[in-house]
């Protein structure tokens, strides 16, 4: 059970893009027979809009995903840091910045 998410590089994922995805995937899938004799549900989805990363989950699920980080005081005299999400822990958010990781407190 692993959730995996749709991603437009360029431009918001639509309900439409997750649509078309998921008849794509499901046409592919019935075609293969992959679990001969059973049922399964496909279910596909966005990383969703603005969302708030909170969890030790969702930095591993976000993990790679473009991010914004926004902090409430200035760090190297700025607040807003955009880039990849590389990882955290205890004291920092780790983001890679045209090719640089950038430690975030």
């Amino acid at each position: 059970d692993e959730d995996q998410f749709v991603e437009q590089v360029l431009t918001q994922t639509t309900l439409d893009d997750c649509s078309k995805l998921s008849k794509a995937l499901s046409e592919a899938l019935d075609a293969t027979d992959f679990l001969p004799g059973r049922q399964y549900l496909l279910e596909v989805s966005s990383p969703g809009i603005s969302e708030v990363l909170q969890t030790d989950k969702d930095f591993i699920t976000f993990k790679s995903f473009p991010v914004t980080v926004t902090t409430s005081e200035p760090y190297k005299k700025e607040t807003q840091f955009d880039g990849t999400l590389n990882k955290r822990d205890d004291k920092f958010v780790y983001v890679n910045k045209k090719g640089r990781i950038v430690k975030i407190p």
